[in-house]
């Protein structure tokens, strides 16, 4: 079976870019270009979105960050709301025991109360 076009067109150009990049690659100066144009990439694009994070806040509306931290906090209720939604179907999914007879509680003779004659008296008069 023939390769494919698209394998033939990739293995000819890396045939031929290979000892370029390999003698590219291998110099300090390049690896230290490489590395310095990365770190100053980074920086650029973390000083844009802090700009663009506060004048979005300066108008109301959420940044990208403030996105980002609400996804992560509903996540979470989601993960607790399984947990809770699991622990429900567990403990549904025992059966509960027979419940036991009461026992008759015994009922309590009222004290009558005495009369107190000094009240009577102050009543009276």
């Amino acid at each position: 079976m023939a390769e494919p076009l698209w394998k033939r067109a990739f293995d000819a150009v890396e045939r031929g870019s290979s000892p370029t990049l390999t003698k590219a690659l291998s110099d300090p100066d390049v690896i230290e270009a490489i590395t310095l144009t990365s770190a100053v990439r980074r920086r650029a694009q973390s000083d844009l979105a802090g700009i663009a994070r506060r004048g979005l806040h300066l108008f109301n509306l959420p940044a990208g960050t403030d996105i980002s931290k609400v996804s992560h906090q509903v996540a979470g209720l989601e993960r607790e709301i399984r947990m809770l939604n699991r622990r429900i179907e567990t403990l549904q999914a025992v059966p509960s025991p027979a419940p036991e007879p009461a026992a008759p509680t015994p009922t309590k003779k009222k004290k009558k109360k005495k009369k107190n004659p000094a009240k009577k008296k102050q009543k009276d008069s």
